[in-house]
């Protein structure tokens, strides 16, 4: 989920995800890493994931 205020997502959610235990935290709304349509986004959790931007 993504709330309406950037240090939230950004810096708290990541830390408090962190002492969840949550070894990975994806933020789609925002422009961390650009990719094209057919680029493979990659997860390091989820190393079978098959999964382009134009999929989502």
């Amino acid at each position: 989920m993504v709330s309406n205020n950037w240090e939230t997502d950004y810096a708290r959610k990541v830390e408090k995800y962190a002492l969840l235990g949550i070894p990975e935290y994806w933020i789609v709304d925002y422009q961390q890493k650009q990719y094209r349509l057919k680029d493979p986004i990659v997860s390091p959790s989820l190393p079978s994931l098959k999964l382009c931007l134009n999929d989502i």
